[in-house]
């Protein structure tokens, strides 16, 4: 009798956890954050619209709601049990350390909580106290902000996914560890009781191409459930909490689903009976020219075919370079899509190219691999081998040909946004080989020079204000300053250089502005509410047709939220 009890149990501590049944929760195609749950909803952020918004939808599907938050820049950080409140980050500095806010999800206004401020935040089980972090230091909180203490101190500053075990006693949060390019994920655990920071899997992952994300523990504490890449496979995992002296079976993680897209988080429902994930869809991106007619940006039936953008037009206006998406690989083609030609090989990636005044060469913005530094390259304009002859040693970016071909003026680039305070613009001179930088420029970025010359748009480093450049006087006039949020990436000028147009892509009532350089007056040329647009490579961007059309690309696919049933031996 003992012999086949022990069995029993041995046959049952060690059979794996499986998810069965997997139910698509929405179809709307937005691009959307990780859900969290809350009582019988799950909540979001739509990422692909501009403005972001917060929604809510049934654990079993239907139609999404947005809950109004007063701000464009924010994470959604957690979830009260019964979903009645939400916890959100407002992003508003480079720092990382965020104002956070208590958002009503039933009707009432959102509050700023206390005087705090954090990059990933949850609370308690129970709900009556606040974890949170910021930096290296890991802080405890009364859920209404009093009673402050610092938890530990965390071996890595970014950090995000903080969660709680059912008892209160240990909190998991991702940390970002090593540095560029080599950056990775690793998930740790701070034990409350021993006041012990360690890793959560340690030694399950060896590779910097390894990444653990973001997880949850079931109701019951008996699993831990999170999303990670391990040994080239993206999947959802599951690993057993050691809580007796036979779970040494089921000491490594088991892979429980493998979506088709890479998954970065997941949430449980209240009764730990359902997982839940955003599923990448496939992106494509479509142009959209705005129709002044209607005021409405329609598909560009012309290049219906293209997933991209960032159009650039050759002088005579015979050809183009666009960029594709999402690989963002540049190819040139005949204005009417016609007679294609890739330029940049293998798995280099461009962004912002310009063609030379002569259109024999196209300079563009060029990246080897995820995080590497951006430099300026150059390709003829009918293939070949990309130079890269700009001598400066820092990220490169923003391309403009000058002088008649013989300079290129750029800016600086970064890995984190925003780039360094001491940023400025620069001319490389292809006669001399040498870099200098332009007199007065410094904390700009991202410039645009117009077509005589002379003037030069760019903003300031937080990409809050549009600035004019004068090359003759070297001095700096406001064009326009965002309402509210960063402005989008790409400053255009018209053909003529009469006007210079830009985005207020993430202010609550987005739209495209037009300055006149002569009296720098300001129309709103363009509504841009309920569009999706794309963010690859540089941001949002905002382009011009030949006959000076505007040009945008949305995002025609985004993710979707999945649901399967968790069944727990």
């Amino acid at each position: 009798m003992a012999i086949a009890l022990l069995s029993g149990l041995t046959a049952q501590w060690s059979a794996a956890p499986r998810l069965i049944r997997q139910a698509r929760i929405t179809n709307d195609g937005w691009l959307k954050g990780c859900p969290i749950a809350g009582g019988p909803s799950l909540f979001f952020v739509t990422l692909g619209a501009v403005p972001r918004a917060l929604r809510r939808i049934g654990e079993s599907g239907g139609e999404a709601s947005i809950i109004p938050f007063p701000s464009n820049a924010f994470n959604l950080l957690d979830v009260s049990r019964d979903g009645s409140q939400l916890l959100v980050g407002q992003v508003e500095s480079e720092s990382r350390r965020w104002p956070l806010w208590v958002v009503p999800t039933t009707g009432g206004s959102p509050k700023r909580l206390a005087d705090l401020y954090a990059e990933t935040a949850a609370w308690s089980p129970d709900g009556g106290l606040l974890a949170f972090a910021a930096a290296r230091d890991l802080y405890m909180v009364d859920a209404d902000g009093k009673n402050f203490r610092r938890l530990a101190v965390l071996p890595f500053e970014r950090s995000g996914g903080l969660g709680w075990s059912p008892d209160g006693r240990r909190l998991r949060l991702t940390l970002a560890e090593g540095h560029g390019a080599e950056e990775f994920d690793r998930i740790w655990e701070v034990n409350l009781t021993k006041a012990t920071v360690a890793r959560a899997l340690p030694g399950w992952s060896r590779s910097p191409a390894d990444n653990e994300y973001a997880g949850q523990w079931t109701p019951d504490g008996r699993f831990f459930i999170f999303a990670a890449i391990h040994q080239g496979t993206a999947a959802i995992w599951a690993v057993r909490d050691k809580t007796n002296l036979l779970d040494w079976r089921d000491a490594a993680p088991v892979q429980l689903a493998a979506p088709s897209e890479l998954v970065q988080s997941v949430t449980l429902s209240g009764d730990g009976k359902k997982v839940f994930a955003s599923v990448p869809l496939p992106r494509r991106g479509e142009l959209l020219r705005f129709e002044p007619g209607i005021g409405r940006f329609l598909p560009y039936t012309q290049m219906s075919w293209i997933s991209g953008g960032q159009l650039a037009y050759s002088s005579d206006g015979k050809r183009a370079v666009y960029v594709t998406y999402p690989d963002l690989a540049l190819w040139t083609m005949n204005a009417d899509g016609r007679g294609r030609l890739p330029l940049t090989p293998g798995s280099t990636h461009g962004a912002l190219p310009q063609w030379s005044p002569d259109g024999q060469r196209i300079a563009y913005m060029g990246w080897d691999k995820d995080n590497e530094p951006t430099k300026i390259r150059i390709v003829p304009a009918t293939g070949g081998q990309p130079q890269e002859p700009v001598q400066w040693p820092g990220w490169q970016g923003a391309p403009n040909w000058a002088s008649g071909g013989t300079e290129l003026i750029f800016g600086e680039n970064g890995l984190e946004f925003p780039i360094a305070p001491s940023c400025s613009l620069h001319v490389f001179d292809f006669k001399s080989g040498t870099t200098t930088d332009l007199p007065g420029t410094t904390g700009l970025w991202t410039p645009r020079v117009c077509p005589s010359g002379r003037y030069i748009a760019a903003q300031t480093r937080d990409n809050r204000t549009l600035v004019l450049y004068d090359r003759r006087t070297t001095t700096v006039t406001e064009l326009f300053a965002s309402p509210e949020g960063k402005l989008g990436d790409n400053p255009v000028w018209s053909a003529d250089g009469r006007f210079v147009y830009i985005d207020a892509a993430f202010s609550r009532d987005p739209a495209v502005y037009r300055i006149r350089i002569a009296d720098k007056h300001i129309d709103r040329v363009a509504s841009l509410s309920g569009y999706r647009r794309v963010e690859g490579g540089i941001g949002v961007w905002l382009g011009l047709t030949p006959d000076g059309s505007l040009l945008i690309v949305s995002e025609v696919q985004g993710s979707e939220i999945y649901a399967w049933d968790f069944v727990a031996p």
